[in-house]
């Protein structure tokens, strides 16, 4: 009996524990559920916060001046509806089986119209009081301040309070994701690195290369690391020549610690002159399957040819004529029918259609009222003489944040010209170049300013003026003709022309008498900021072929050129000829040169017909591969894949 009694007591005993367990067990079950459901929403909130930083990217792919400012719903589909508000983002993510979460990211300062970031602040229901903000570097040339936003309604205070910096060619997001009032903050940072499906180069030439210098070639690269593999190319798949005037071979420079690669066919033969211990040579030829930039014509972006549109400036082709007092004429010509029209003295008067600064008289009512981003008018155009700016009359064609499609006039014209009354011979050998009187307007009081601008013609295009651009292109189904007259050029790394409204003459002239002494200390010969400079700082593409020259009446200026230049045929940059008595001026291009030679949808570089040759003629010649300068065109895009890539550098979780 006692030791039944003693297992009773035993059993009695062991129940209790169990049931004082199985009691505080019950008792912390919500805290545990509380626990796990807060950690399971605190990790929603990251992942939402990771979506966020995709959406970011995919939006940086197709645009790297991207800050969150399409105000308007962006996307709006099962699952994810994401709206952008000055520079504010909000994605709401749904998800079948899990709690809704929404990421957020802020470019806005939110410190009123005209502040640090150029932002209006966002409409109120779209502010944001995080103090984490995202800033985009990616085409910027220095480092870039990121700032608070501490203030008492999330605002950026005045001095910010600072957060570290973004690197040049990069961009900081700051994106927090939020669910069920659990959030997170991730930081994620990107730098710009080049698409490396092709080789790249600062110039590729399906045909000749042939490179005609007084003094040598320099090849640089401005951001190298941005490379593969640090090489400096120049590729053509037929001949590679670097000479002297009078045949004999230039030499090939390589900038310091840089070294350099030579593509080319030889069975074609190169002449050149080189340091074997810094450029070395490779074979290509057209049918080696080596592809250049395969950027296609579906591909680029063209201005939109609905009557209906809000997005581009509808005129006919034809010739625009800027007269000596400013005003603006239109001929329902090609540039050749109106040379030979006002060659004919009975015709110097002759009018043709006087427009206004909208060209209204040209213009639909629909058109006129929708697209108001294009104004030509009479202007005091900047340029420099000695360490002085200057400004002389000349005539505007300002194109803004809207496109401009050329549309085949009544005539059956398909080429956009705009040139002076008499206009601009591209060379001393022109012959059908008329003498105009004296006084009259040339290509240096003319200029073309494109800012997030493509023009895009169904024929030739034809400009005989100073061309500057920033997020500007030019696509033509025809040859393409630049006499670049002079224009306002500031060097530096790199160099940017501002807007003219945007910036106080007195500060361009401090700026461009410090570049000019700076560039020529520190590449004598080469530099652009004086009053013998022609610059082009856009994109070009053509599917004929691309002229562009400096030619000045009595000799050449220096040409500077920024961007992609894409052709299918041939490319001629001429800042000289074979003319002996003419000065000649420089050629220096950062970016990437590519002349296809075909259609890139057909064939292969170089292959077919003898097409795709580059012929620069220049005292001197310095080239520099930079894909900075590539996602400006961010619509030409190879095979739908952008020119460039962005490559993450860094990633935390930001404190709470």
């Amino acid at each position: 009996m006692k030791r039944k009694g003693f297992v009773l007591l035993s059993v009695l005993l062991v129940m209790l524990v169990v049931g004082m367990l199985l009691r505080a067990a019950i008792y912390r079950m919500p805290l545990v559920t509380g626990a796990y459901r807060h950690a399971s929403d605190q990790e929603e909130a990251r992942r939402a916060a990771e979506s966020g930083l995709e959406y970011a990217l995919t939006r940086l792919r197709e645009n790297p001046r991207w800050c969150g400012n399409a105000n308007d719903i962006v996307v709006d589909q099962a699952g994810l509806r994401v709206v952008e508000q000055r520079g504010n983002v909000f994605g709401d993510l749904t998800t079948e089986g899990s709690a809704s979460s929404q990421f957020r990211m802020r470019f806005n300062y939110q410190d009123g119209l005209g502040g640090g970031e150029g932002l209006a602040d966002p409409p109120a229901a779209y502010w944001l009081k995080t103090r984490w903000i995202s800033v985009n570097n990616l085409l910027g040339t220095s480092n870039a301040n990121i700032p608070l936003g501490d203030g008492p309604a999330g605002q950026v205070l005045d001095p910010p309070r600072l957060h570290g910096l973004v690197p040049p060619q990069s961009v900081t997001l700051r994106c927090e994701g939020v669910c069920n009032g659990q959030s997170a903050v991730v930081e994620s940072v990107y730098r710009v690195t080049a698409n490396h499906a092709v080789a790249d180069a600062v110039v590729m030439a399906g045909g000749d290369l042939h490179l005609n210098t007084l003094a040598n070639v320099i090849l640089d690269a401005t951001h190298p690391r941005n490379s593969a593999d640090n090489w400096v190319r120049l590729r053509t798949k037929k001949g590679l020549n670097a000479i002297h005037p009078g045949g004999g071979a230039a030499e090939i420079k390589v900038a310091p610690e840089r070294k350099a690669q030579l593509g080319r066919d030889a069975a074609r033969g190169m002449v050149a002159r080189f340091d074997p211990d810094a450029v070395s040579v490779v074979q290509e030829d057209a049918n080696d399957g080596k592809d250049f930039y395969s950027v296609k014509w579906e591909n680029i972006h063209q201005a939109d040819s609905d009557p209906n549109t809000n997005t581009a400036v509808h005129i006919p082709a034809g010739t625009y004529v800027a007269w000596d007092d400013g005003s603006v004429h239109y001929f329902d010509k090609t540039l050749n029918q109106y040379r030979k029209f006002i060659a004919n003295p009975n015709n110097r008067d002759e009018p043709g259609t006087l427009v206004s600064a909208r060209l209204d008289e040209l213009r639909t009512t629909k058109n006129l009222e929708s697209n108001s981003g294009m104004l030509v008018r009479a202007r005091d155009l900047p340029y420099y003489r000695g360490d002085q700016l200057r400004m002389e009359p000349g005539v505007l064609w300002s194109m803004k944040n809207t496109d401009m499609l050329v549309q085949t006039s009544a005539q059956g014209v398909q080429d956009f010209s705009f040139v002076p009354k008499f206009p601009a011979p591209s060379s001393s050998t022109q012959e059908d170049f008329t003498e105009p009187p004296g006084g009259s307007y040339s290509p240096d009081n003319l200029m073309l300013s494109m800012t997030n601008t493509t023009i895009t013609a169904p024929g030739r295009v034809n400009l005989h003026c100073c061309v500057k651009g920033r997020s500007g292109t030019i696509t033509s189904e025809g040859n393409m003709s630049i006499v670049a007259g002079r224009t306002l050029t500031l060097k530096g790394q790199p160099t940017r022309v501002q807007d003219l409204d945007d910036i106080d003459p007195a500060l361009l002239a401090a700026l461009a008498e410090k570049a000019r002494r700076q560039g020529g200390k520190d590449r004598p010969g080469l530099g652009l900021a004086d009053d013998d400079s022609g610059t082009l700082q856009l994109n070009i593409y053509s599917k004929a072929d691309v002229t562009i020259s400096s030619f000045a009446g009595n000799s050449y200026r220096s040409l500077g050129f920024q961007g992609l230049m894409y052709s299918w045929g041939n490319f001629r940059l001429n800042a000289g000829e074979a003319n002996p008595n003419l000065r000649r001026g420089n050629v220096v291009l950062s970016g990437s040169l590519v002349s296809y030679g075909n259609d890139p949808v057909s064939q292969q570089p170089g292959q077919g017909l003898d097409k795709g040759g580059v012929s620069m003629i220049a005292n001197r010649i310095r080239l520099t591969f930079d894909p900075r300068f590539l996602p400006a065109i961010n619509q030409l895009q190879p095979d739908g894949t952008a020119l460039f890539q962005l490559t993450r550098s860094a990633y935390r979780v930001m404190p709470r």
